[in-house]
């Protein structure tokens, strides 16, 4: 349970899920081991060019950031790991991404 004051106008929302993230994919901006706080309920409709979206793929829960254009959507790393690589979409396959939801707040400790 997060403090109403860390989540903001997000505070009480019932489609917020808090997770743990642990993964590599996005630790130029959320190390992993982070907590991040998941907007669900969202559709690509709902989103922009740049939000950290957290999707699922092969049963698994990840994380990127979300690019699109009329032909395409992107979901890129922003890591210092080259291992992790963009995932491309038609917009046509784009319809049935696997999308969790959107990441509205992190923690950063240092």
């Amino acid at each position: 349970e997060l403090p109403p004051l860390l989540l903001g106008k997000y505070a009480n929302n019932d489609n917020i899920t808090i997770m743990q993230v642990m993964v590599e994919s996005m630790n130029k901006v959320i190390a992993n081991g982070s907590i991040v706080a998941v907007l669900t309920g969202l559709t690509i409709n709902d989103l922009n060019n740049g939000d950290i979206v957290v999707f699922t793929k092969n049963n698994h829960y990840t994380i990127k950031r979300f690019y699109y254009n009329s032909h395409h959507v992107v979901l890129r790393p922003d890591s210092t790991d080259f291992e992790f690589i963009d995932i491309s979409y038609t917009i046509e396959d784009a319809k049935d991404l696997p999308l969790y939801g959107k990441v509205v707040m992190y923690n950063v400790v240092l």
